[in-house]
């Protein structure tokens, strides 16, 4: 536990199901976050978004799941099957943040899975995910224009 953590503070991960489209959607739309994504920046509309979700959800290769603090839902974080291995999305929400539940979140997921290696791609201005993946042992696996490529694990 980190200093300054709530000890009343619990992690935990849960299955994301229907029943957190809505919370999933209001998070991905958050246009903070949205400045954040690799992949989109602009809203995602409500039934593009249920159709990807279902299919992420059926989808036997892809993890999703929703991070609980003390039963209060505060993020997600997902590993699905993407170019050079499984690729890592994870959200917490701003209330949430700098108390180490993104680290622990990343780290339960990653016990789960077997598949490696996983990517991450995060914007040069996302300072919070940059430390985030260095400190779980994520390496440089590459710059591009705007982004760094981190790696877990060894490709196969």
């Amino acid at each position: 536990m980190r200093a300054g953590q709530n000890t009343m503070d619990v992690t935990s991960l849960r299955p994301a199901t229907m029943e957190d489209a809505r919370r999933l959607f209001d998070w991905v739309n958050d246009p903070a976050v949205l400045e954040t994504k690799a992949d989109t920046n602009s809203k995602i509309d409500w039934n593009v978004h249920c159709t990807w979700l279902s299919a992420r959800l059926t989808d036997p290769d892809t993890y999703l799941a929703i991070i609980e603090v003390s039963g209060a839902a505060v993020g997600q974080v997902r590993l699905q099957p993407g170019p050079g291995g499984r690729h890592i999305d994870i959200f917490v929400a701003p209330g949430h943040r700098g108390r180490g539940i993104a680290r622990a979140a990343v780290a339960h997921a990653l016990s789960e899975i077997d598949e490696r290696p996983v990517i991450a791609v995060v914007l040069d201005g996302n300072q919070g995910s940059h430390a985030l993946f260095l400190s779980l042992g994520f390496a440089v696996k590459a710059k591009e224009e705007g982004r760094t490529i981190y790696e877990f694990g060894d490709a196969p």
